[in-house]
């Protein structure tokens, strides 16, 4: 998170598109604060996709609102 903040501090990308990056940010702390269980690569691989898509659509919006 330290490289998207630097960036939108420098102007160089879109501060409204380092939001596509919050989903992420809760997923990882969310995963930190979970109890282990087993891995099922099924929901696995449906949630990376739900991830990569909200990550797309909002990095094109804050784009575009910029």
């Amino acid at each position: 998170m330290a490289l998207p903040a630097t960036v939108c501090a420098g102007h160089l990308f879109p501060g409204y598109a380092a939001i596509a990056f919050l989903p992420v940010l809760f997923r990882g702390v969310a995963w930190f604060a979970a109890e282990s269980e087993p891995l099922t690569i099924q929901a696995l691989g449906k949630s990376e996709l739900v991830y990569a898509g909200t990550f797309g659509v909002l990095l094109v919006l804050g784009m575009q609102l910029q």
